[in-house]
């Protein structure tokens, strides 16, 4: 235990001639600035608007044709899509022309803008045949999410929450091992009477300790009524843990952080993936759901929002978990028997 304590001392005192935390916390002091007063609460997102033709003959086909991506086949379908977000709504066409039937499918509010652009679209497709007027024939289904949209600063604050989380203890990490490597530590500790497991352990706990301070010094300045929370200082202590068995892992395979600027800087796009498809849904694929930054900011949304769907924290654990779990084992497989040299 002695030797622990006087390993986590090391680190942490490497750590802080790394300027690594300095760096931090300059960084996370002029985010939380740019959340707090620079980025918007809401941005002006335009609502999107589908439609399922069930009228007699199809009367709509030919103009759904022309838009392909404006039509889908079945009300199921659209209920789906429609109900994950509150900019989205349906329009369901039954009926004929003399007894014209309209399903508006909405997830919010009857007064909003998705909902005016729901009825004029009804409106001027029937007027093709008869004077329908604006709610002859319209009926309003409501799919339960009616709640405020998310503040947008508030998920940017999830965003670089994770990326702060990933990116730090990878770095912080692998600069430990790299100044052991530098200064010549590790060769001395090849032969003292530690095991890999207490080397590795007192540099994730002082990766541990440099990070959490920055977090709550980020949270601070942007939603400080989490700063309770159990559930969120949690996913962010197994997400510093699990990202530091990665850093250990480039730390120990790398001669030098310049060596291996390439390899993080792969790392560092590889990760950040799962962000591009947070915003755009298009390039949401299922792999994405495996990597351990995907399950970081759904595990953090389903914290800091509540009201979120209800699948984040079962995303968080799948990708989480397997990934760390990964990471860990080869950790401990190459600082021990790489790193350190020993045989058994």
């Amino acid at each position: 235990m002695r030797s622990l304590w006087a390993l986590l001392w090391l680190d942490l005192r490497n750590v802080w001639l790394s300027r690594i935390p300095i760096m931090m916390v300059a960084s996370v002091l002029v985010q939380g600035a740019a959340l707090r007063f620079v980025v918007p609460e809401q941005i002006k997102v335009e609502p999107t608007l589908r439609i399922v033709d069930n009228t007699r003959g199809k009367l709509f086909a030919r103009v759904l044709s022309k838009d392909p991506n404006l039509g889908l086949p079945d009300r199921a379908r659209l209920e789906a899509w429609a109900s994950k977000d509150r900019q989205r709504v349906g329009l369901v066409f039954s009926g004929t022309a003399r007894e014209p039937d309209v399903v508006v499918l909405h997830a919010g509010s009857q007064d909003s803008r998705a909902v005016t652009l729901a009825r004029t679209t009804a409106t001027m497709f029937w007027s093709r045949f008869t004077s329908i007027g604006w709610d002859r024939g319209h009926r309003f289904s409501h799919l339960g999410l009616d709640r405020e949209p998310t503040q947008f600063n508030h998920v940017l604050l999830i965003l670089l929450l994770a990326i702060n989380a990933a990116v730090l203890s990878v770095v912080s990490l692998a600069t430990m091992i790299f100044e052991d490597k530098a200064t010549g530590a590790i060769d001395a500790l090849r032969v003292a009477p530690i095991n890999g497991f207490e080397y590795l352990l007192a540099k994730v706990l002082a990766t541990v300790m440099t990070f959490l301070p920055i977090g709550f010094v980020l949270i601070a300045m942007v939603k400080p009524e989490i700063l309770g929370s159990v559930k969120l200082w949690l996913i962010l202590l197994v997400a510093t843990i699990g990202f530091s068995f990665l850093g250990a892992l480039l730390g120990s395979l790398l001669r030098s952080l310049f060596d291996g600027v390439y390899a993080f800087a792969l790392m560092v796009a590889a990760l950040m993936l799962p962000f591009v498809a947070f915003f755009i849904p298009a390039f949401d694929r299922l792999w994405l759901h495996f990597m351990p930054t995907w399950g970081l900011i759904y595990g953090l949304r389903a914290v800091v929002f509540p009201t979120g769907r209800a699948e984040d924290p079962l995303l968080a654990v799948q990708s989480m978990l397997p990934a760390f779990a990964v990471f860990a084992l080869l950790a401990c497989l190459v600082v021990h028997y790489r790193l350190l040299g020993r045989s058994r």
